[in-house]
């Protein structure tokens, strides 16, 4: 406020925070006189936002909880009691200061809400991943095992057939050998 008196006296300007704008008001007599009335197109959106402000649609003065009402006052005014310098119009004032903040498009969403969607997206195609790589890890197995299984299955094969050339060539060697002679 201070700053603001210098540059204002710098610039010529009178400024006194008693005598508001040189018209011989104070700042509550100055308050008095704006119109601080809501539009009749913007009520519905007050209200709405009234409901929608942290303390739930029933705590009607988690906005006001600055403003006392009156039968609050009327303990406040009580001797020894700290008196706030409030504008009688102060609910006014905040219904007129809500009616200008612009309405939403669309749902009103929070950045923790699109970081979890993200998360799980993420999630979901790592699962998805790692299933296919499982499933992939699975076969690759499956075929090396089969191969190692028909392999043997090969060496057991090729084992019989030598034990059996083996035992028919032993069968042979043990058997007496007819001699034929040739005479002529």
């Amino acid at each position: 406020m201070r700053k603001a008196a210098e540059a204002a006296a710098a610039d010529g300007v009178v400024f006194d925070e008693d005598n508001l704008g040189g018209r011989g008001e104070t700042a509550e007599e100055l308050a008095r006189t704006l119109d601080f009335t809501v539009p009749e197109d913007k009520l519905e959106h007050v209200k709405m936002l009234k409901k929608k402000i942290s303390g739930g649609h029933l705590s009607e003065r988690s906005l006001y909880r600055e403003v006392p009402t009156p039968a609050e006052m009327d303990l406040i005014k009580i001797p020894g009691n700290f008196i706030p310098n409030i504008a009688p119009n102060a609910r006014e004032i905040i219904d007129f200061a809500l009616s200008h903040i612009p309405v939403r498009d669309g749902p009103r969403r929070s950045r923790q809400k699109k970081r979890m969607a993200h998360k799980w997206e993420v999630k979901r195609a790592q699962d998805a991943q790692r299933k296919a790589q499982t499933i992939a890890a699975r076969e690759a197995k499956h075929k090396k095992l089969n191969h190692h299984r028909n392999n043997v299955k090969k060496v057991l094969a090729q084992a019989a057939e030598i034990n059996a050339a083996k035992a028919t060539a032993a069968a042979a060697a043990a058997a007496p050998v007819a001699v034929v002679s040739q005479s002529a």
